[in-house]
């Protein structure tokens, strides 16, 4: 009985010596773990640095801080700090320091202020999950207005489908009016292109007052910002109250692809638009579809029919219309596409709405 008890004894002191071996094991990887980090990722210790302002992107951080050094530019910084042209930040995990040490600004801001890449596929930024397609990070996109009055880029002018600046109601810049070159990193400032051309010296052109209405919900969306129903015009806020920004999103790129062309539709909604050219035409129209509901949807439900017709039914102008319906069950999320569907029936059941006159453009 004794033998029995003492050689349990035994058994379980080499369990534990076990696992303290294997605990150990676990910590001196991640010892050099975190070390092989430090030294993977470059430090760069400029002399004058700056704080994040509001809502302010990293970019436009970069390029502020490298005018304060008399850098030109921030491609070389970049290459510099070995950070993403382009592309969306991984999960390496010292990132933010690298970037506290090379521009003063706090790691809590940079973090909010960076897009990363989760392991699905979805972004995280400023507190929000987006799906990738929905940001755009290869060209920098500013309001000549905000560089002039604030001297910073905001982040969320990032968001692939957003074509206008809520403050001044005008349509953001992704190329110099002059040379016509995007706005990349190597242009010497946040406000100027290589060519020597300064954007606060020109008009990007007034945007719609409803596209305006719009820009104004999505960044208070970003910000949590209570919406006011003065500054969000004919844009009915109850009714997308309850869509989160990543839906909105999406929805306002479903609507601004509406046409009757299912392919070229599907092109749309499968691709990242970014050029500011064709985003502005997407945005007006998303911004028109989502004023004086249930107007608005009608007006782009007419044009989605294609060809006019004296003869419409329920049956042929359904006919007409399956392809919107069955893009947006497959590409819109639950909320959104009820909105639509909803919106959809609606259209069904008025013939009078489809015989209108389509809307009329936009006032500006």
């Amino acid at each position: 009985m004794r033998n029995d008890i003492y050689t349990d004894l035994l058994a379980l002191e080499a369990k534990l010596m076990e696992c303290r071996e294997i605990e150990l094991q676990i910590k001196a990887k991640e010892q050099m773990q975190r070390a092989f980090e430090q030294l993977a990722v470059p430090q760069v210790n400029l002399l004058l640095k700056s704080d994040l302002q509001p809502w302010e992107g990293v970019d436009s951080l970069l390029f502020r801080v490298a005018k304060l050094n008399h850098l030109l530019g921030i491609s070389q910084l970049k290459i510099a700090l070995d950070m993403p042209n382009g592309a969306f930040y991984g999960q390496l995990s010292n990132r933010s320091q690298q970037l506290q040490k090379c521009t003063g600004s706090t790691t809590e801001a940079l973090l909010e202020s960076m897009p990363v890449q989760g392991e699905t596929g979805i972004v995280r930024l400023g507190g929000h999950h987006l799906a990738a397609h929905t940001l755009s990070l290869k060209t920098h996109r500013i309001c000549p207005l905000c560089v002039r009055d604030h001297g910073y880029a905001r982040v969320y002018w990032g968001i692939a489908p957003l074509a206008v600046c809520e403050e001044h109601g005008c349509y953001l810049l992704d190329k110099c009016p002059t040379c016509c070159a995007s706005l990349g990193d190597n242009r010497p400032e946040l406000g100027k292109c290589r060519c020597g051309t300064r954007f606060d010296d020109y008009s990007s052109g007034p945007a719609s007052t409803s596209a305006t209405a719009l820009a104004y919900f999505i960044a208070a969306l970003y910000k949590r910002h209570a919406v006011s129903s003065v500054r969000s015009g004919r844009i009915e806020i109850e009714r997308l109250a309850s869509l989160e920004l990543n839906e909105l999103l999406k929805l306002v790129m479903f609507l601004g692809s509406i046409s009757s062309d299912r392919k070229g539709m599907t092109l749309n909604l499968n691709r990242r638009v970014v050029s500011m050219c064709l985003v502005r035409q997407h945005f007006e129209r998303a911004a028109v579809g989502l004023s004086d509901w249930p107007r608005g949807l009608f007006s782009l439900l007419r044009r989605a029919r294609g060809v006019s017709s004296r003869q419409w039914t329920p049956n042929s102008v359904y006919g007409s219309l399956i392809h919107v319906h069955d893009l947006a069950m497959d590409k819109l999320d639950c909320n959104s596409f009820k909105l639509v569907s909803e919106g959809v029936s609606e259209f069904l059941s008025s013939p009078q709405a489809w015989r209108e006159d389509a809307v009329v453009e936009p006032q500006r």
